[in-house]
């Protein structure tokens, strides 16, 4: 007779799970922030951001906005996924022209990347 083989005890409602796959849905309680990363480009002088938004399959929901100066005096990048995302409040340490922000979202990378000129 071949030796018994062990088998992996199935786990308990006490074990605490894994953490949910990263496209998996939000529950009403609490929503995912985006991930952003901002690098600043001062030979072309522009800030490139990337916000990465694996839930998402469009730009459709996106409401994007760079705020005027906050009481800090400081420009912000606001972003918005009702629903979907906890808002995104990002001071920017330059200020930029909020009428020269381009936005453009990579359905492959589930990524919005913004491009912002530097204001003179």
């Amino acid at each position: 007779m071949p030796p018994a083989v062990p088998t992996a005890a199935a786990p308990s409602p006490a074990t605490p799970s894994a953490a949910p796959p990263p496209h998996a849905t939000p529950t009403r309680d609490v929503l995912p922030c985006p991930e952003c990363s901002i690098e600043l480009r001062l030979a072309e002088g522009e800030l490139h951001a990337r916000i990465s938004l694996l839930l998402l399959d469009s730009a459709d929901a996106i409401d994007l906005d760079v705020s005027s100066r906050d009481s800090s005096q400081q420009q912000l990048l606001l972003l918005s996924v009702p629903g979907v995302y906890s808002d995104l409040k990002v001071p920017l340490d330059h200020a930029v022209d909020e009428d020269a922000v381009t936005a453009k979202f990579d359905k492959g990378k589930r990524e919005l990347g913004l491009t912002m000129r530097i204001a003179r």
